[in-house]
């Protein structure tokens, strides 16, 4: 049994090649030295609304996202106005580092000065979206009886460059 480590493969560019570098701070350069690597961040935030469900259980929304960028979301929020006794429940669903579905909390706020029951979910997290319906946000309540009011989904966190569309 030899000594001998085994060295990682190294890749070497030329000027025909795109080269991807996933990596913040600095990186060995075989001839420049040293190359400093900063990651571009562009901040992103949407809210999409309906003035009411349409006499539907649920409203779905999803988020296309441009090619060669992935989202990385930092925080979702939910509301919605139903019926009085109805409730809601809502999720949200990332597609692109795998798929993983979310159960955002939905609290009934009391003191509505309008007609209805009004519900606000929001939540901290960090997930990973990319490509068409990167990102899924569902609403649902417990009965399609009545039109509601109004349903809104927002989303903020920022963009990043993406190789694979």
């Amino acid at each position: 049994m030899s000594d001998r480590r085994r060295e990682a493969p190294s890749h070497r560019a030329t000027a025909e090649q795109n080269v991807y570098v996933y990596a913040n701070g600095n990186i060995k350069g075989h001839e420049q030295g040293t190359i400093s690597v900063e990651e571009q961040r562009l901040p992103h935030q949407a809210t999409l609304s309906w003035d009411n469900w349409e006499s539907g259980p649920y409203r779905n929304v999803d988020f296309d996202l441009p090619a060669c960028k992935k989202l990385i979301v930092q925080t979702v929020g939910i509301s919605a106005v139903v019926e009085s006794g109805q409730a809601v429940a809502a999720d949200v669903t990332f597609q692109g580092a795998g798929v993983a579905t979310i159960p955002i909390l939905m609290t009934k706020q009391s003191g509505f000065a309008g007609s209805g029951d009004y519900y606000v979910g929001s939540m901290s997290l960090t997930g990973y979206s990319k490509g068409t319906f990167g990102l899924l946000m569902h609403a649902e309540r417990n009965s399609a009886t009545g039109n509601g009011g109004k349903v809104s989904f927002s989303v903020s966190g920022y963009l990043v460059d993406s190789p694979l569309p």
